[in-house]
């Protein structure tokens, strides 16, 4: 452990990546910062339909110095962090507040994805609702909209995102097993 780079047990990222990364970020241009700082709040690949309906232009033209400092490197379907601990590293680097309202926003959008797009999985929806809060702050940020939190996560109280993300998932009735 001692040699791992980590400073504990429970941390996931080595601490030498975590400084490497941050380091790099701070010398990103705001609007790129702001761009790996969403996009890092998805593990795996960002679907193009996904960047289209959540990134405002200005972060859209982001993508490009992104992309030739060699952060991000695109795919047939979307884009995709170079490195999954990078990533891990700079959504920790967002502050817990700004965090959990990204993964709301990401949440409601994955809810919906436009026709002709692969389907989200459950799983998927599920790590973001881990991730926000409080299960009712995304249902009363839905109220008068006509939308719903995802099936198999209503109801589901949230507590911490470590404790939910290594419970199992029910298959037959999709949700969070208590």
């Amino acid at each position: 452990m001692l040699g791992s780079g980590l400073a504990d047990a429970g941390q996931d990222v080595p601490s030498s990546v975590r400084d490497a990364v941050r380091a790099c970020l701070s010398r990103l241009e705001a609007d790129e910062r702001e761009l790996l700082d969403r996009l890092s709040q998805l593990p795996g690949e960002v679907p193009t339909w996904l960047m289209q309906a959540w990134l405002p232009v200005a972060l859209s033209a982001a993508q490009d110095p992104c992309q030739a400092r060699g952060l991000l490197v695109p795919s047939d379907t979307g884009l995709n962090l170079r490195h999954a601990l990078a990533r891990r590293a700079t959504a920790e680097a967002v502050p817990a507040a700004r965090r959990r309202a990204l993964h709301a926003e990401l949440l409601l959008l994955l809810s919906r994805p436009p026709a002709g797009s692969r389907a989200v999985a459950l799983s998927q929806r599920q790590h973001h609702v881990c991730q926000v809060a409080n299960a009712a702050q995304v249902r009363a940020g839905l109220r008068g909209t006509g939308e719903q939190l995802p099936p198999g996560v209503i109801g589901h109280p949230v507590t911490g995102p470590r404790t939910r993300a290594r419970r199992p998932i029910d298959q037959e009735t999709a949700r969070l097993d208590p």
